[in-house]
């Protein structure tokens, strides 16, 4: 096998993956991501099944799928490049760039999460049910899983691990951080999303490029949606609360 391209960061040399290994690995994550729920519709079309996918357990069909997408870009990039994710930046992380990654992320989740509350005040966060405000442990415990930890980490892995640094084999950082945060962004819905997403995927990807970390992009991207979280039902449970 060939020797791989590698790129240099300011204190680490991270894998960087052709174009044509870059792009297999994606489309491989994406179908391992998307095929299970275009099976269930194709059967639940012609069976008439009685439960809808997240009705069956809230978030842990999307966590599921998380996990089998991560596993199945894992599996291919090992196959097909030789490569590891310790290889294309996911390892250890001292506990003071994590808690600077936190810092980082505390300031991005103030900056748009209080402002998008209030220019998109019917968003509904993950504890509203049917209008209701719940808060029941199974229900804390799996939404929690999924925005900050299996989501950002399977989200980091592709955007910032895969599509990032196959796009910066062939163009400039600035370039590669444009078309990764596009598309980052236009995949996150609805606009409060979309907001947060925008300038997370700035701040990770400029974060790979200096640290080639994609470790400590996730600690930024997991951090910040929970403190995000936090902010909007804190904010919303308070407007409930001063209105009754």
């Amino acid at each position: 096998m060939s020797e791989m391209p590698s790129i240099m960061c300011s204190n680490k040399k991270t894998s960087a993956l052709r174009i044509s290994d870059g792009l297999t690995v994606m489309v491989i994550g994406s179908l391992a991501f998307s095929v299970p729920i275009v099976l269930f519709v194709v059967v639940d079309l012609f069976y008439s099944l009685p439960f809808q996918l997240d009705d069956v357990s809230f978030s842990i069909d999307e966590i599921a799928l998380s996990v089998f997408s991560i596993w199945a870009m894992a599996f291919v990039l090992k196959r097909r490049c030789g490569l590891s994710l310790v290889a294309i930046g996911l390892g250890s992380l001292s506990i003071s760039r994590a808690i600077r990654a936190c810092l980082i992320a505390f300031m991005i989740a103030t900056i748009y999460a209080i402002p998008s509350a209030l220019l998109w005040p019917d968003d509904v966060v993950p504890f509203w049910i049917d209008g209701e405000f719940s808060l029941s442990i199974s229900r804390c415990i799996q939404d929690l899983m999924l925005a900050v930890l299996i989501g950002p980490l399977h989200e980091e892995i592709f955007f910032r691990g895969i599509l990032y640094q196959t796009l910066r084999t062939k163009l400039s950082w600035g370039l590669s951080t444009l078309l990764c945060v596009a598309i980052f962004t236009f995949l996150h819905d609805p606009p409060t999303q979309m907001a947060g997403a925008f300038l997370q995927g700035l701040v990770t990807c400029y974060v790979m490029e200096k640290r080639g970390s994609i470790t400590e992009c996730f600690v930024i991207h997991a951090a910040d949606n929970l403190f995000t979280l936090a902010e909007r039902v804190g904010y919303e449970y308070i407007t409930m609360m001063t209105n009754t």
